[in-house]
């Protein structure tokens, strides 16, 4: 009778090694699930910027509102463009892992100088540093675009296409939850900076 009341059902184990289960369930890679954490981060900064880019233009650096419309344009333009050039710098210069790691290193460069330029000083928000900013980050988003998919999908072992499915379930899921993400909640952090 004692053995009956001291035994408790058995609970699932939850140690460190749960993330090793549920990689090897998915079958990914850590540097796959890597991959697919990077891209939604980089998405959620690409949205970001986009959802509130005209009202920066229009508010901080007062400029008309055609005008503003049309360079959020040339930034997509241009974010879409240099798709082109990842995908040669990619295929016939560095590599995949070279020009991921080199073009994030732009981006990155261009969302600090854009962040920098954004802040009020003494001469104002920088018009110069702001479009410098946003062709960096156009180069950067654009360039590791045509990478960053493809590289993951060289990250599944095993090769087998439950792997690939599971992958690039992950990788477009994630994308699109950034996009989702960024869209919602940065006009409302914007907005709670007007109040």
């Amino acid at each position: 009778m004692k053995a009956a009341i001291d035994s408790k059902p058995e609970l699932p184990k939850v140690s460190g090694r749960a993330w090793g289960r549920l990689l090897k369930l998915c079958d990914l890679s850590n540097a796959a699930v890597f991959i697919v954490i990077t891209e939604f981060f980089e998405k959620i900064t690409y949205f970001g910027v986009r959802a509130i880019l005209v009202l920066y233009f229009t508010k901080a650096l007062t400029l008309s509102e055609s005008k503003a419309t049309s360079l959020f344009h040339v930034f997509i333009f241009l974010s879409t463009s240099f798709t082109i050039v990842g995908a040669f710098l990619s295929d016939f210069c560095f590599g995949r892992y070279r020009s991921i790691l080199m073009l994030s290193v732009v981006y990155l460069i261009g969302t600090i100088v854009l962040s920098v330029t954004a802040i009020p000083g003494e001469m104002g928000q920088s018009v110069v540093g702001a479009f410098i900013g946003l062709f960096l980050i156009s180069l950067g988003s654009g360039g590791i675009r045509s990478s960053m998919s493809p590289f993951g999908a060289d990250q599944i072992g095993g090769k087998e296409e439950k792997g690939y499915r599971m992958y690039f379930s992950f990788f477009y899921f994630s994308m699109n939850l950034a996009a989702l993400l960024a869209g919602i909640s940065i006009p409302i952090l914007r907005g709670k900076e007007d109040r």
